[in-house]
This record gives structure tokens, sequence and C-alpha cells, in this order.
């Protein structure tokens, strides 16, 4: 995503789609942007109330001031929800030619082994917990997933190098080529909020275990530093599918250790908001805080980031 354009690669088998919205884009492309993201669309992944007309003047000062970054919590988590709803735009256009035929799991429910976000607002964000929920958030993913930033910003160079020498290409990605923020595991489904949704096993290379019951509505984290790997056995509850293919069947599957470690997403999918503002906007806190921000790490990074 970047400041004219957003662009949505994926490969599912031998299939690779490529779309590019040169309308979508956090700079010089917010004022289309909002033409077609109700602003409504927007506030609901803020955990504060603001006025329609401040809002709109807020993101549309960012088109006059593209290189411009933010200045306050608000400024922040403002250019995130916008983040947001371009990424969430770009795939519904990119999910029906994302498998022959439209597969309806896939279009609905896809499965990632890799998510990798690219350029400043995803790659460059003061704390990695925004840039894991604007794509947790956008995609939606089910199942088990790694998620990566490009922060180094070699992606395009890599996709060129790729075509001369793929080799090459290939031992610069399996060499950090990207910041892994860790393993993402995300059950299909919904129940009530504060209902069990996963228990999760993790096994630990040194023999340690460590067990979690996951409600529904929440995110939980499980520590696992980059470069180290665990076994993990998954007991989604009767309503919940985990990539298994069907509701209560449990997985096995690996987990890779990443800035954030090993991230239990158990809102549920179809993600849901609540319609009530206090209670959503509690919960976009509560959501955040889980991964490791309060308000005063997030001003303390913002006046960070700006230097």
């Amino acid at each position: 995503m970047g400041s004219a354009s957003t662009s949505l690669a994926a490969r599912a088998g031998d299939l690779f789609s490529l779309n590019t919205r040169s309308d979508l884009g956090i700079g010089l492309s917010t004022r289309m942007a909002l033409s077609q993201i109700r602003l409504e669309q927007i506030s609901r992944w803020l955990p504060f109330e603001i006025t329609p007309s401040d809002l709109q003047n807020v993101l549309l000062s960012k088109s006059r001031y593209p290189t411009s970054v933010p200045q306050t919590r608000q400024d922040l988590l403002l250019e995130c929800a916008l983040a947001r709803e371009i990424i969430r735009q770009a795939v519904a256009q990119a999910q029906p030619g994302w498998l022959p035929g439209g597969s309806h799991w896939l279009a609905h429910a896809p499965q990632w082994d890799l998510i990798v976000g690219v350029g400043r607002t995803l790659a460059q964000a003061p704390h990695p917990a925004y840039s894991v929920l604007m794509l947790l958030d956008a995609f939606e993913p089910v199942g088990v997933s790694q998620v990566a930033l490009d922060h180094a910003g070699i992606a395009s160079c890599l996709g060129a190098l790729a075509e001369i020498h793929p080799l090459a290409a290939a031992e610069v990605v399996e060499h950090d080529a990207f910041l892994n923020l860790g393993t993402v595991v995300a059950p299909r489904g919904t129940t009530r909020r504060g209902e069990m949704a996963l228990r999760v096993r993790v096994c630990y290379r040194d023999g340690r275990l460590v067990e979690e019951e996951v409600t529904y509505g929440s995110i939980r984290v499980i520590q696992l530093p980059p470069g180290e790997r665990a076994a993990l056995e998954l007991r989604p509850g009767r309503r919940f599918d985990v990539g298994g293919g069907e509701p209560g069947l449990g997985v096995i599957a690996e987990a890779e250790g990443g800035i954030l470690g090993i991230i239990i997403d158990a809102r549920g999918r179809p993600l849901g908001l609540p319609a009530d503002a206090a209670v959503r906007q509690r919960l976009l806190e509560e959501w955040m805080g889980s991964l490791g921000i309060g308000q005063e790490d997030e001003r303390r990074e913002v006046h960070t980031a700006d230097g």
C-alpha cells in the first residue's frame, strides 16, 4: 500500500493473481479513496468519538501533505483505520480471481501460508501491533498463517532479481529479508462473546508445554521468539473451524516465532464489530492492549516515529 496506489498479489498453487488500484492509497490518492469509502466504515475502527467532518478534514489533509507522518495518537489511528478499508476494498475486488471458478472457501475464508505487508503505512508503523491488526482486519485469514513486513523496502527489488536469478532472490527471502511478526491462528465461526473458541497447546523444542483456552471475541499472545519453532495442537470449539475443513476438527501445525510470537485471533470469521459505539471502542482498545499497546505506549511510539 502506497501513497498513490494499492497492489494485492496472491499465489495459490499455480495460480497467480495481481490487482492494482491506482485510485486507492494513503497520500496522493486519499481523496479518491474517500469518494468510495463511507466515513462510517472508517470510524468503526476508531476507539474514540470523532465527528464526520473532523474525520474527513484530517484524512483529506493527508492528500495535501502525502509525505507527512502522524503527529498524534488520534492521527495514527485514523490513518490505520483508512488503511484497513483501502485493503478491504482491494481484497473484495481480488477475491473472485483467487481460484478458477471463484472457490467459495478461498474467497470467503482465505487460508494463506504467508501474508507480507509492504509500504510505509504497513511496514513502518511505530509498533508491529498496528501492522498485524491492519492485515488481520483487512484479510480475515483462517487457520494458521505467518505475518511479515517488508520493513527494508526490498520486495520490488527481489521481484526484479527473480526475473534474472530466481535462486538468488529465494536465498535473500530465506535469510530474513522480511521482518517476521509471528504466527497467527484464527478460527472461523461465531458464538457468544466469552464462550470458548479454541484450546491451544504449544510444545516448545526444549520440552516446555503451554496450554491456553481462548474465548470468542479476544486476542491472545503466546511467546515464541524470532527464529524458534514450536508444535501447535489446536482444538476448536464445536462452532469453529481452524483450517481442518469442518467445525470442531482438531489440527496439528507448526508455529514460527516472531516479534509478536503466536497470535491467537479468536474474534471469529467473519469478523464483526459491536453496533454500540461505547462497547466497540472498549473492544478495540482491548485488542490493542492484548498485543502490547496501551495509550501511553502509543503516545511514546508516535513521538519516536516522528523523531
